[in-house]
């Protein structure tokens, strides 16, 4: 099991709800626990770039299995796949980030070709404040828990 962090970046609003803050803080806590590899993935567009929440990389920077990527479009899933085989790490993943309705979405939907993904709802935040996880219903390798 590998955990996911996406876009958790002060500059995404739903990256700063206390429900998204808590539920990442236990997820870490649980894959540190269990020596699970925790891969946290930026936006990083090239010309406009905000750092990780401090938050987050102080409970994560110093950690064996910690892999730090960027990507530059909404779906990261061909980065954090790369992470997985370059490390030998394997599926499943879960996930938690923001924002739900582009790179979260986009990057689950990239992930299932892989593998199974679990996608944390308390984990992940969107903009719109609107959620239509009917939308893995079809998508045989995800589930949402």
């Amino acid at each position: 099991m590998t955990l996911v962090l996406i876009d958790l970046q002060p500059c995404f609003d739903a990256s700063n709800l206390k429900r998204i803050r808590t539920t990442v803080q236990r997820e870490i806590r649980l894959a540190k626990s269990r020596q699970q590899p925790i891969i946290l993935v930026e936006f990083d567009n090239g010309y406009e770039y905000f750092p990780t929440h401090s938050w987050l990389l102080e409970s994560i920077q110093h950690y064996e299995h910690f892999h730090h990527i960027t990507k530059k479009t909404d779906n990261g899933s061909a980065a954090v796949i790369d992470c997985i085989v370059k490390n030998e790490y394997s599926m499943p993943v879960r996930i938690c980030g923001v924002n739900w309705e582009a790179c979260v979405f986009e990057t689950v939907i990239g992930l299932a070709k892989h593998g199974k993904i679990e996608v944390i709802k308390k984990g992940c935040g969107s903009w719109r404040h609107r959620y239509n996880w009917h939308l893995f219903d079809d998508c045989k390798n995800v589930e949402v828990i």
